[in-house]
């Protein structure tokens, strides 16, 4: 869900304030928090946010629940990110019923993160989805390295590697629960080398730089993919695609797979 500043009612109703809603005068991010600054020039965030009600103009949002993921690798090697908060959120239209605002993720959470997008805006997404897959293991886009390189084209490759978007679109080849060893070369995630997968493919920010074998190989062979992908002609299967070639075509994550499916 995309969120704009503009469209906000500016009504800000939380534990904090009693029956009466605070006036909010923005609505931020700050990394992976929201920073709400209120009429009385309070300002809130993180835990703090918890029980808050957000209206908009066709929609309500809750805040139920607001803690920091303590498990988030960071960017530098054995350290942990600081700056992922999880958000337990239910919505509903004005006068209707609360329901939960994301689907179960596989540990069977209901959870949403900031996804900050455009200057003003933000989106929350689900941690059932590929983008907050991605802000969970380590792939921050508001990040940086400390070298100074931002985050951002590694979060978009992790996001068009787990669709397996080949292309760096819409359209994905993968199947939900496929397993997939993820590794990449600045530390946030290491091959497991299981020995049932093979090296797949190289990712970059507009999806696949090459491919070794399709991970469903029912959902697209990989003439079909090369055809989907007119880049990928002549990069496509083992001899044409390994790590080291994959890391020549400017992939910044790599991913190991099945080469058989039951």
């Amino acid at each position: 869900m995309r969120i704009r500043l503009a469209a906000l009612l500016l009504l800000f109703a939380g534990p904090a304030f009693g029956q009466e809603p605070a006036r909010l005068l923005g609505l931020s991010t700050q990394g992976g928090d929201l920073r709400a600054e209120l009429a009385d020039r309070t300002v809130l965030h993180g835990a703090d946010l918890a029980g808050a009600v957000l209206r908009f103009e066709r929609l309500e949002l809750r805040l139920d629940e607001v803690r920091r993921d303590e498990s988030v690798p960071g960017t530098e090697r054995g350290t942990f990110a600081d700056d992922v908060w999880l958000f337990r959120v239910s919505s509903r239209e004005p006068g209707g019923e609360w329901s939960e605002f994301c689907a179960a993720d596989p540990a069977g959470e209901r959870l949403a993160m900031v996804l900050p997008t455009e200057p003003g805006a933000f989106a929350l997404t689900c941690s059932a989805g590929a983008n907050g897959k991605c802000i969970r293991m380590g792939y921050r886009p508001w990040a940086r390295l400390a070298d100074g390189r931002s985050l951002f084209a590694w979060h978009a490759a992790c996001v068009h590697m787990l669709r397996a978007a080949y292309g760096g679109d819409e359209r994905g080849f993968t199947r939900d629960g496929t397993p997939v060893d993820v590794f990449d070369r600045i530390g946030l995630q290491s091959p497991a080398n299981l020995a049932d997968q093979a090296f797949e493919a190289g990712w970059a920010e507009d999806g696949a730089v090459c491919v070794a074998h399709p991970r469903i190989p029912a959902n697209g062979s990989l003439s079909a993919i090369a055809r989907h992908v007119p880049r990928l002609i002549g990069r496509t299967g083992p001899a044409a695609c390994d790590e080291n070639r994959a890391g020549a075509l400017g992939a910044l994550i790599f991913s190991r797979s099945r080469l058989t499916h039951p």
